[in-house]
């Protein structure tokens, strides 16, 4: 940013440096992993695991009033659950199937053709219907 400045002298100074990312202002990952699965004890640890690498705090959001595993929706593979794309649409402005794997997730290092052929399309279904 300081490099930027010059070009867009508007922009104000650097603040960014001693913030939190979104979901992650919290003091212990050991911390929050215990609350997470005393919460949701139906989780995997490979599952946790990635939910608090990727999402921190905001792993709440994709499990939010889920009771198990098959309430996280679809598996389109490897482990990516209906919830969690429908999350990245609709919190995290995801429009595309590059966005969701390659991006945000890095799913595209997983999933093979048809896999991400059916993800593609349920993206499609579910972002044709936004404003």
């Amino acid at each position: 940013m300081n490099q930027l400045i010059r070009f867009f002298p508007k922009a104000g100074k650097a603040w960014t440096k001693d913030r939190c990312l979104p979901g992650g202002d919290f003091s212990s990952r050991e911390a929050l992993s215990h609350k997470i699965i005393d919460q949701y004890p139906w989780l995997s640890p490979l599952l946790l695991k990635r939910y608090l690498r990727q999402y921190g705090l905001l792993c709440e959001h994709i499990l939010r009033d889920k009771q198990s595993l098959s309430e996280l929706g679809r598996d389109f593979g490897c482990d990516m659950y209906q919830s969690e794309v429908d999350y990245l649409i609709e919190k995290e402005w995801a429009r595309s199937l590059n966005d969701i794997i390659w991006r945000r997730t890095k799913h595209g290092l997983r999933l093979n053709d048809e896999q991400k052929a059916v993800l593609n399309l349920y993206i499609k279904s579910k972002t044709c219907q936004l404003p």
